[in-house]
């Protein structure tokens, strides 16, 4: 129950900062929300790299599935 507060106040003062911030508030949340989206089509496409490149991980769940990527793109001292 700690994390949401956080986060909350940063997605409730969200309208009021684009605001002041005018049309170049605009274009800064559509450039964020456009690398958000990047980002999560780089990390899937190294998930399914992976589960080409290692049969095991095709049919079982990972808990932690970036620290997965990260061991098998860079070596152990990425875990």
């Amino acid at each position: 129950l700690i994390c949401p507060f956080p986060s909350s106040g940063g997605i409730l003062s969200l309208p009021h900062a684009t605001a002041q911030a005018g049309w170049a508030g605009l274009a800064m949340i559509t450039y964020c929300a456009a690398m958000a989206a990047i980002s999560g089509i780089v990390l899937a496409k190294s998930w399914i790299i992976l589960e080409e490149r290692f049969p095991k991980y095709r049919n079982c769940l990972t808990r932690k599935p970036f620290a997965t990527i990260g061991l098998h793109t860079f070596g152990p001292w990425m875990r």
